[in-house]
């Protein structure tokens, strides 16, 4: 009787990943970045696209995960000094192009650790604020700049010791600004 109700409660339960809610760690940011959490734990899609020189970077669509490789900073021609010196001789670093549909507050979220710079029309944009984790194995770090729509922007992700990073760029809700 005891293994007849044992094997009807297993078999009547939901699975343990749909019981746990947010993954380990991934609880801990400030903000409610569930949207970002989900479009970084499904799969990222490849941007054609040369992540060295600004003229040729892959364009990154917006709520979107993008699987990105990223080369050797060394590498790349950077289109703004960085706010922060690389802390690696092999650090990585990549530049990507993207575009805003209206002005607003958007996110800029990566699944790894990397300085994150927005840079117009030669300058690094301030960023308005940021967040960081560790134990979040999808989702890292999240920072949020003011943008205007109507030109391309350069997403510039440098510092970094992972050769490739999953990123998301989302419009903040007006709950969240």
């Amino acid at each position: 009787m005891l293994r007849s109700a044992l094997l009807l409660f297993l078999l009547l339960s939901p699975p343990a990943h749909a019981m746990a809610g947010p993954a380990a760690g991934c609880d801990a940011f400030g903000w409610n970045l569930a949207r970002e959490l989900a479009l970084l734990e499904a799969p990222g899609s490849q941007s054609a696209g040369d992540p060295r020189i600004a003229a040729r970077a892959p364009r990154l669509d917006l709520d979107r995960h993008h699987a990105l490789g990223l080369p050797r900073q060394a590498e790349v021609a950077l289109a703004a000094t960085p706010a922060r010196p690389p802390r690696d001789a092999k650090a990585r670093a990549g530049l990507f192009v993207f575009r805003v549909p209206a002005a607003g507050a958007y996110r800029v979220s990566l699944s790894r650790a990397l300085w994150v710079e927005v840079v117009d029309d030669g300058g690094a944009l301030p960023a308005r604020a940021f967040q960081g984790r560790h134990g979040c194995a999808s989702l890292r770090k999240s920072v949020v700049f003011d943008l205007e729509p109507g030109r391309d922007l350069l997403l510039q992700l440098d510092g970094g010791r992972d050769a490739e990073v999953g990123v998301v760029i989302t419009g903040v809700p007006l709950d969240d600004r």
